[in-house]
């Protein structure tokens, strides 16, 4: 299928904003469930990637991004199942950002929480985020936050 993801900015204080929420992909390597991710959806048959991120970003958020900046598309595992998946940047004012998301009827409980963009990124390299699409966004925005100030 076809994913979009984004990862939501805040250049005025440099922070960005997160969700958690369980995944059971740890399970089979008994490892935490709870994954630190960027927002991300499937992308419904009739919508763009674009429409997607905005919808993503208020159901998993309470956000309404401002400025959608594409940042690349990725093949999250061309050998295994071929999910393309469209990676956004998004700015948005974080100063009351947070709490709880998701919708009931995708069973969904996720938690919003706004991090310093440095916090992110040593995550990325002492383990506490382990989720791919994440790293890169985090990653792509490390060389490309002086577009976005």
């Amino acid at each position: 299928g076809e994913v979009a993801s984004v990862l939501i900015y805040d250049p005025k204080t440099d922070a960005v904003l997160l969700t958690e929420q369980f995944r059971t992909c740890g399970l089979h390597h008994g490892e935490a469930t709870w994954l630190i991710e960027i927002v991300a959806g499937l992308i419904d048959k009739d919508a763009t990637p674009l429409e997607t991120a905005r919808r993503e970003a208020f159901e998993e958020t309470g956000s309404k991004i401002e400025s959608l900046t594409h940042a690349t598309t990725i093949y999250s595992s061309p050998g295994g199942y071929g999910e393309r998946n469209y990676l956004y940047v998004a700015t948005a004012d974080l100063s009351k950002a947070g709490g709880y998301f998701g919708l009931v009827q995708e069973h969904e409980d996720i938690r919003a929480f706004v991090c310093s963009f440095d916090d992110a990124l040593a995550a990325c390299d002492d383990g506490r985020i382990v989720d791919a699409k994440t790293i890169i966004a985090l990653g792509w925005l490390s060389r490309h936050k002086s577009q976005f100030a």
